[in-house]
């Protein structure tokens, strides 16, 4: 197969997972794999307001978030730049959306947001310490 179609959002339902094989004429096709959930969980880690999901309210999200705060204080980035940054730093693509151009300029500014190792280390452990 040269390639495939990868089915619409409405197609996979909400949150479903699909894999695609991309390839161009005469190259071999790589698989892709994509995710779809809501990268900065509308709003959950900035405001006071929002909260997780359901799903995914573990015990060790308060030490995380702590942990994902400092480093934005630490950088001058918003903790959601600080998400995108450490997703993108893993071969992460982030499928981001804005409903405002104040939020497509902080989505963008992660792009020029830099963790040191120890910060990205601290990150990965958080929670697990």
């Amino acid at each position: 197969r040269r390639g495939s179609q990868v089915p619409s959002p409405r197609a996979r339902g909400r949150g479903g997972a699909s894999k695609a094989r991309l390839g161009v004429r005469g190259t071999p096709a790589a698989e892709v794999h994509n995710s779809l959930y809501s990268v900065l969980q509308s709003g959950a880690y900035t405001r006071a307001d929002r909260s997780l999901r359901r799903e995914l309210q573990m015990p060790d999200n308060t030490r995380r978030l702590e942990v994902l705060r400092a480093v934005a204080q630490e950088t001058g980035a918003t903790a959601n730049q600080i998400i995108l940054r450490w997703m993108m730093d893993r071969a992460i693509i982030p499928l981001i959306a804005a409903s405002s151009e104040e939020q497509l300029t902080e989505n963008l500014g992660a792009l020029n947001v830099t963790l040191s190792a120890e910060q990205t280390d601290r990150l990965n452990r958080a929670g697990t310490d």
